[in-house]
Order: C-alpha cells, then structure tokens, then sequence
C-alpha cells in the first residue's frame, strides 16, 4: 500500500519491515530480553543494530551537492532526478529498499514516514519532495 500526499510517495509507518535474516541473532525479535531498553517488546535487537550501522551523518554530502533517498517506483523521485539532472545539481541516490536502514533513517525525519524523495543537504538538513529550486538554494 502507498500512499500520496502533498506530492510525496509514502510507505505507511505500520508496516514494519522484519530484520534481515543475514543479521543474526541480535536482529532478531525473539533475541533476548527487552528489559532496559527503551524499544517496543520485540523489537530491541533489530532498532539497536540499525541504529548503531546507519546514521544521518553519513549521507551528508559535499558542498554543493545533495544525498536524495528514493525507491524506484517513486515518480516524485523519477521527476526531481531529471530535473536536477538538466540544472547539474550533483547527487546521490540511495535506494531506502534496497539500502539497509535507510528506510527507517528516512522514517525518522518524515515522522514516522517512509516518504520519498527526502534530500540530506551538506548543512546536514533535510527536505522532503522540495523543489528544483528549494534544492538550488540550499546547496
């Protein structure tokens, strides 16, 4: 199910996607007890090992380009890229379906939102579905 608002491809927050099962035991929902941690009962191992391998700070890209995670059935994405693309705007896809922890680095700036395109600028700031020349300006 996806929906769309203001312009934006979103993946609802309810569907949450399991770990991978390469991942181990740690990852696991049944790994281990959930006492202590502030995650929801089930889900201690797998947003801890997420949490320690992805972090916003390493999609922060370079002067004057832009990090842009996508899917690749975003039309919304498809769009942006072109348009960037003819301006020469440099940027980096990463696909948050095929990108470990992506999806829910995205979710977190999105409130709870998987919602695409998000942009990380070199400020370390974000932006969802921004314009062309939103993107101008903040590079």
């Amino acid at each position: 199910m996806v929906l769309t608002t203001g312009g934006s491809a979103v993946w609802p927050s309810s569907l949450v996607r399991e770990p991978r099962p390469d991942a181990g035991p740690e990852a696991r929902s049944d790994a281990g007890s959930d006492a202590g941690s502030d995650a929801p009962p089930g889900n201690r191992g797998y947003r801890e090992h997420m949490s320690e391998t992805i972090t916003r700070d390493a999609f922060v890209p370079e002067a004057g380009g832009v990090t842009m995670f996508t899917t690749s059935w975003c039309g919304y994405c498809a769009r942006l890229k072109n348009q960037m693309t003819k301006a020469g705007v440099p940027f980096r896809e990463v696909d948050i379906e095929n990108t470990p922890g992506t999806a829910e680095l995205v979710a977190e700036v999105n409130g709870g939102n998987q919602t695409v395109p998000t942009l990380v600028f070199p400020d370390g700031s974000t932006a969802t579905n921004p314009s062309l020349a939103e993107v101008q300006s903040r590079v």
